[in-house]
């Protein structure tokens, strides 16, 4: 009887463990995207409510919490909100080569763990904070994609962002 109470205890672990990869890792596709920046741009905001709202990150929040380098990358764009209690934000990078994508990816993933676990604070609005521990990072060819909105409109921006970078 032990056996089987230690045997169940671990396939729930494991299944925890493998549903909280899912949520963070998102969709991985290694295949080059004909698309534009302009137009997966154009796609991603469509999807993302209040984009229009939205602003360019500075270069200080680049260079300091995404620890991001502009030289880095052929085309990108971080918009947060500029006047608001939310947290909403997304980034297209554009990579100058497939293969670079993946380190940009490594950027999004140790940058979205920051903002978690080192930036947020629980004095911060209570309600935000699934939009961050759900947010979600997705690559296709040379485009990485990062989200941090509610689950319906994360859903619908990633799906725009997959439609388009095909």
């Amino acid at each position: 009887m032990k056996n089987i109470v230690k045997l169940i205890a671990c396939v729930l672990l494991l299944t925890l463990g493998l549903s909280t990869l899912v949520a963070c890792g998102g969709e991985t596709s290694t295949e080059p995207v004909n698309a534009s920046f302009e137009e997966i741009l154009t796609a991603v905001k469509g999807a993302v409510p209040n984009s229009d709202k939205m602003v360019d990150a500075t270069s200080t929040y680049l260079k300091n919490f995404i620890k991001a380098n502009p030289d880095d990358y052929a085309n990108f764009t971080v918009q947060v909100q500029s006047i608001s209690t939310a947290i909403d934000e997304f980034g297209l990078f554009e990579a100058k080569s497939v293969e670079e994508a993946e380190a940009i990816e490594d950027m999004i993933e140790a940058y979205l763990d920051f903002y978690e676990n080192e930036v947020w604070d629980d004095r911060y609005v209570a309600e935000e904070f699934p939009k961050l521990r759900d947010a979600e990072c997705v690559r296709r060819g040379q485009y990485v994609f990062y989200v941090i909105l509610g689950e319906d409109a994360r859903a619908d921006a990633i799906t725009a962002f997959e439609n388009a970078a095909k």
